[in-house]
């Protein structure tokens, strides 16, 4: 991990900190949820992210079956 990741990792991790646990029938949509929500304050305090979308470019989904 590079050193300019610290302050976004920390600020990651304390969302999570203050999260209220999981339940135990917890879901795909529940995870992505709370590490959405998680990814999405830190950068509002950081402003920065610790991931990038370039590893999932061409992998959209254009329409619904």
């Amino acid at each position: 991990m590079l050193r300019k990741h610290i302050p976004i990792t920390v600020s990651h991790e304390l969302v999570h900190f203050k999260q209220s646990p999981l339940k135990k029938e917890h879901t795909l949509l529940s995870t992505s949820i709370r590490e959405g929500a998680a990814e999405f304050i830190a950068g509002l305090i950081s402003a920065e992210t610790d991931g990038t979308l370039a590893e999932f470019k061409g992998k959209e989904i254009t329409r619904l079956l």
